[in-house]
């Protein structure tokens, strides 16, 4: 599998050639990052004018031509966010480095920092596709844990009351932590956390208690009644970026085993399970006459003449350009499902027989020109496809009709879209 685009910049900053020269290969093995290295602080000062873009410096504090206090104030005043490194931290340092902007500190001591290292540089990356909706009335408050959690690159949304809050989710289905004060007017972070778990369980929205009174009793208070997790105030920056990234981790771990749950391992598209579980909710819905259901089956042609022809490793590269084709042309709230071997299955939601027409002939058409290549070998491919729109007792009927019309499509020329006819009466 190839690697994915370097799109964006790393200025490393470490007069260590051989540390320099190990962070480059091991960042860019790991993660989305270009690293270019600067040995001094003159270097990395004319490599800034000459070149634009860079969206992290990594910098060693300790440089034979500056002092620490150059080096963080120069890219504060570029706007460059930075993750500091070095040999000796004490308080004053933290303080200082944190009262400048920086991002985070990596105390160079050993394999487990390089590996903090390179997961923070995961974090950020992926950050920017994580939302956070921050609930406390005090506006400085609110301020401070926006500044911090927009350095680590989250979108953060912000409310002054629970009841905001509550509109906010409802209309933004994207957020993935709630921060939720204790003391507020109206409606308490308390009784927030158990309006929120009334509608989004804890796989969903995680949910973090944050107060600086009685945090003993309100700790049991928040997790009783459905928080993630609890926080007294004051806090140190780093604990409350190490509680929001351990609380962001725990859901997408939750949300990838639920992934894995209802996704075909090969393809990445939704398997039989998912199928008629969620299958079975539309047709319900098509019983009330609150929608109208199609379905779909289709089957590779001659999909095993492709595994004795060019081995069955050329077969899972063809599946696999399969799920990406149907993926690009089936969106939600459509499903599209692998059900077996080299059989797919489609369900359309609400659509007229005429754009089901086209639909599924341009999906035929978009197969019969892939180019999909295994060893340097082309691999040409085509599909048949049967589909129903009938009226059916169930689902299992439905795909049966569907399956009913891929035979005909399979036994009348393949490559071909086949409407399924109901029998004459």
């Amino acid at each position: 599998m190839p690697l994915p685009m370097k799109n964006e910049k790393i200025l490393l900053l470490e007069d260590s050639s051989l540390l320099a020269s190990t962070l480059k290969r091991e960042i860019e093995h790991r993660a989305v990052y270009e690293v270019h290295i600067a040995q001094n602080f003159g270097q990395a000062k004319q490599m800034l004018q000459q070149q634009q873009g860079y969206t992290l410096a990594l910098l060693d504090l300790t440089l034979p031509d500056a002092t620490q206090e150059e080096i963080v104030t120069f890219f504060r005043k570029a706007a460059i966010p930075s993750v500091v490194m070095t040999n000796h931290f004490d308080e004053a340092q933290r303080e200082y480095v944190f009262s400048q902007g920086v991002i985070d500190f990596i105390l160079k001591d050993g394999p487990t920092s390089l590996e903090y290292l390179f997961a923070l540089l995961d974090r950020l990356h992926r950050n920017r596709r994580v939302k956070i909706l921050l609930v406390d009335d005090s506006r400085a408050s609110r301020d401070y844990m926006k500044r911090v959690l927009e350095k680590h690159n989250f979108q953060v949304l912000d409310t002054a009351s629970g009841l905001e809050a509550l509109d906010t989710l409802a209309s933004d289905g994207e957020i993935s932590l709630v921060v939720a004060d204790y003391h507020m007017p109206g409606m308490d972070g308390y009784e927030l956390t158990q309006r929120i778990r009334q509608q989004w369980s804890k796989a969903r929205l995680g949910i973090l208690g944050i107060s600086s009174h009685g945090a003993n009793v309100l700790s049991a208070r928040f997790l009783k009644v459905g928080a993630n997790d609890f926080l007294s105030k004051p806090f140190l920056e780093e604990e409350f970026t190490c509680r929001i990234t351990l609380n962001v981790e725990n859901l997408e771990r939750i949300q990838a085993l639920e992934q894995t749950a209802i996704r075909d391992f090969l393809t990445g598209l939704y398997n039989r399970r998912y199928l008629w579980e969620t299958g079975a909710q539309l047709f319900a819905k098509r019983r009330d006459g609150k929608q109208r259901l199609c379905a779909a089956i289709l089957d590779v042609d001659f999909f095993k003449k492709v595994n004795d022809t060019y081995g069955h490793d050329a077969g899972d590269v063809v599946l696999k350009a399969m799920g990406g084709i149907l993926s690009a042309a089936i969106r939600s709230p459509d499903i599209v499902a692998r059900i077996g071997g080299e059989e797919f299955c489609v369900l359309l939601v609400n659509r007229s027989q005429t754009e089901i027409q086209a639909t599924f002939e341009k999906l035929r058409v978009t197969i019969q020109e892939a180019v999909i290549f295994h060893n340097d070998q082309p691999i040409p491919i085509t599909a048949s496809i049967g589909i129903s729109t009938q009226v059916t007792s169930g689902l299992d009927a439905l795909l049966n009709q569907a399956d009913a019309a891929l035979y005909v499509a399979k036994h009348t020329g393949r490559n071909r879209v086949v409407f399924h006819e109901p029998e004459p009466v």
